[in-house]
């Protein structure tokens, strides 16, 4: 008896894989008619994109990458109300379908979401794509654990999808858990050795272990496909003042200002300037910003620092820290710019940034140390 039941739990279990199997094969006309979109989609031609994904759906109905492709495009054209009122139909035709309820959560509104990613995977528990969005929906929640539990759910299921092990990687560094976060991403980029998040989840791995050298290998593998990859280009600079390698890290310094200025207007991180450094502190940490826009110190367009002091639990001790230059990087050190408090700390003479930067931690951890 337990010989035929440990048969019968094989035998379940190896159909559920082939069911994922099946469901993630699509016949070759749908998948020409998915390439066919991206191909126009790339070609900036969304409403012929959006006619080849339709076809691709009609082709493979519970074809997911199609799926995917065409309610991404309804996103960014502006027409994600559609895209709701479409698979909010889709999912009351069929609600026992584990396709439907994650297609459904994909568009649907935050509060929506998990409960139809969670009634999918309870619908089948051998569907990939249930088990990874229900972990995206927990890291974003902070859970770090339950995302991790979900991730290597979808990993038992396809093994050798990147997404997955970048996913599991995000999950084990947000619970500080570095050196198995690392394995995860190397094993993402091994699989797909073009996915930046998995170079990227590497390089911010290295960083906090303070492996400057191995993190800009892993920024570099990003830049030389996307030279003017802004996330990329501002963890190296990151990396190479952490290694103190101040002419490297001007000349990536330099590329991000670039890739800033080359941002529309309407893009929320325009307003962000580029981030340059991050160090640690005793009791906390400092970020630091290099920013452009007109403030009524400075003259109009020229670079300013703001240093932005965190504790360790991400609650601010004091102000944001400001060094403000009138020409290039002669200034002065403040608190609290727009309010007028300061100031802190002036050179004599013009000075570059490794000379601000250790002024402005040793004010930083005056503030953390409540001084």
């Amino acid at each position: 008896m337990p010989q035929s039941f440990a048969a019968a739990r094989a035998l379940a279990a190896a159909l559920v894989l082939f069911a994922a199997a099946a469901s993630a094969s699509p016949n070759p006309e749908a998948a020409a008619a998915l390439r066919e979109g991206r191909a126009r989609e790339q070609s900036q031609d969304p409403e012929g994109a959006l006619a080849a994904y339709r076809k691709a759906i009609s082709l493979g109905p519970d074809f997911v990458e199609a799926h995917r492709a065409y309610q991404k495009l309804l996103r960014v054209t502006g027409r994600g109300d559609q895209a709701r009122a479409e698979y909010a139909l889709r999912r009351e035709r069929d609600p026992r379908s584990a396709v439907a309820q994650y297609l459904f959560g994909r568009v649907a509104d935050s509060a929506d979401r998990e409960p139809a990613f969670r009634a999918a995977t309870e619908l089948d528990p051998g569907f990939y794509w249930g088990w990874f969005a229900l972990g995206q929906t927990r890291l974003t929640a902070r859970d770090a654990s339950a995302a991790a539990a979900c991730f290597r759910k979808a990993l038992e299921i396809d093994p050798a999808a990147a997404d997955a092990h970048v996913g599991l990687g995000e999950a084990q560094f947000s619970a500080a858990e570095l050196n198995a976060a690392l394995q995860s991403f190397r094993k993402a980029g091994q699989l797909e050795p073009s996915a930046g998040s998995a170079h990227l989840g590497a390089a911010r791995c290295n960083q906090a272990l303070e492996n400057w050298a191995d993190a800009l290998l892993d920024l570099e593998r990003i830049l030389v496909g996307r030279p003017a990859d802004l996330d990329a280009l501002e963890l190296a600079a990151q990396c190479a003042n952490g290694a103190s390698d101040w002419p490297r890290a001007e000349a990536y310094r330099t590329r991000a200002r670039a890739a800033w200025r080359a941002l529309p207007e309407r893009n929320p991180r325009h307003a962000e300037g580029i981030v340059i450094d991050a160090l640690p502190l005793a009791g906390g940490f400092m970020v630091v910003r290099e920013r452009f826009a007109p403030d009524p110190t400075a003259d109009a367009g020229k670079p300013w620092f703001v240093f932005e002091v965190f504790r360790a639990d991400g609650t601010r001790p004091t102000a944001r820290l400001y060094f403000v230059g009138a020409t290039g990087d002669h200034g002065t050190l403040q608190e609290d710019v727009l309010s007028g408090l300061g100031p802190l700390w002036s050179p004599d003479r013009e000075c570059g940034y490794p000379e601000i930067r250790r002024q402005a931690g040793i004010f930083a951890a005056r503030r953390l140390a409540g001084k």
